[in-house]
Order: C-alpha cells, then sequence, then structure tokens
C-alpha cells in the first residue's frame, strides 16, 4: 500500500432476521471487499446485501500503512503504522504527531509495527498490547515479539516486553502476530513459518515448525 491511507468503518443496518450470506457474497467476500476498499482512497459507498446494508465512511485519512486498530472506551482510535509509529484520531481527527514510547521495530517487507489490542482492563490499568517484528543487534534477523505499555491519552510510558518468541530468521515476511484475550484474561499471540525455510530448498518434514524446540508456526498463549 501506498501513502496516504484512509481508516474506513462499515456501518451495518441489521434486517430483523438471522444473516443469510447470498451465495455469490459471501462472508469471506465481503470482507475481502471491506479491506479493499479499507486500503484505498474512497470517500464514502453505499453497499447491500442480502443480510444488511453497509455504509463505507471516511474515519481519517494520511496515514502510512496502517495495520491495527483499537477503539478506545471514549471513542478515540489507536492505529498502528507498519512503519513503526503509533497514530491517534481524536474527535475523529488524525493528531499530527506519533504517539511517542513505541519500541524499534524491524521495519520491511511485512514486518514493522503490527496488531494492536487493549488490556480487558484497560479502563483502569491504561495497557495495551502490541506485536512488532523485532530485530536483532544487526537487523541481521528478526522475529515477532510482544510488547505491552500503558497509554496515558497521549504518550505510552512502562514499556515492556513479554515475550521475544523463538522465531529468528533472516526473511522480512510471515510473523503472524495476531493478538487476542480470552475470557479469563490469558493473551493469545499467533506466530507464522517466519518464511526463510523455503529458500533452504529441502523438504517441509524438516521444517523448524515441526520440532518443538521453537515458536515458529504456533499460536502461544
Amino acid at each position: 500500500m501506498g501513502a496516504g491511507h484512509r481508516i474506513t468503518i462499515g456501518k451495518r443496518t441489521p434486517l430483523g432476521a438471522r444473516p443469510t450470506y447470498d451465495p455469490m457474497l459471501g462472508e469471506n467476500s465481503m470482507r475481502t471487499i471491506l479491506v479493499a476498499l479499507a486500503a484505498t482512497v474512497i470517500a464514502a459507498v453505499s453497499m447491500q446485501t442480502r443480510a444488511a446494508d453497509f455504509t463505507i465512511t471516511t474515519v481519517a485519512e494520511g496515514l502510512q500503512d496502517p495495520w491495527a486498530i483499537a477503539a478506545l472506551p471514549d471513542g478515540d482510535l489507536l492505529v498502528t503504522e507498519k512503519a513503526g509509529q503509533l497514530r491517534l484520531i481524536h474527535d475523529g481527527r488524525l493528531m499530527p504527531d506519533p504517539v511517542p514510547g513505541t519500541p524499534t521495530v524491524r521495519v520491511g517487507g511485512q514486518g514493522g509495527l503490527m496488531d494492536l489490542v487493549l488490556a480487558p482492563d484497560f479502563a483502569t490499568s491504561r495497557y495495551v498490547y502490541m506485536t512488532i517484528a523485532k530485530p536483532n543487534s544487526d537487523d541481521s534477523l528478526g522475529t515477532t515479539a510482544v510488547y505491552r505499555a500503558r497509554f496515558d491519552g497521549a504518550r505510552l510510558t512502562d514499556l515492556e516486553e513479554i515475550i521475544a518468541t523463538e522465531a529468528w530468521g533472516e526473511a522480512r515476511s510471515h510473523y503472524g502476530t495476531r493478538l487476542t484475550f480470552d475470557d479469563a484474561g490469558h493473551l493469545f499471540v499467533t506466530i507464522a513459518d517466519r518464511s526463510s525455510f523455503y529458500m533452504t530448498g529441502r523438504p517441509l518434514t524438516e521444517h523448524p515448525a515441526q520440532r518443538l524446540d521453537n515458536h515458529m508456526a504456533r499460536c502461544c498463549a
């Protein structure tokens, strides 16, 4: 994606019945369309399906490769940019300066500052959790790492590394990095296969993901 992207949100208007998707426009197709619209400079688009009507509305523009969005209790939005910036959308307006306090990331390919979720007790703890492509000392290798910090409304403080996964590799792709909490408050993170192995020409049975001494191709809690 290029520069100057907009954040768009789809508003769903229920029809009062259990959703039944048109086989010509199923759920996965709808998601693909919405993602494509979010990555394209589009002002407002109305869409209709058998299940619901959607209106795509521009919320903010001027973002650089936005990766994840977290909605704050007061209605503001935090948005990660892959190049390493965390942005705040306040009262419907993108703040001109990035939120300070983010960790150093390994930028390139699919990697950078990626997923973002609020702690279940964010209202009191102010913790946000984020995934990054973490570099080694000379940036020759990278892995998926999870950090947390407190967001005070203007900056991140108390930055803390939760885990640097054992998924180091040269490739700048296949980091995984999706975060989610379960109802018990456990945090889960996905780690992908890190891609580098496919350059070796060796059989997939020898892929490090087949062993239990690393985190490649895992979902960890």
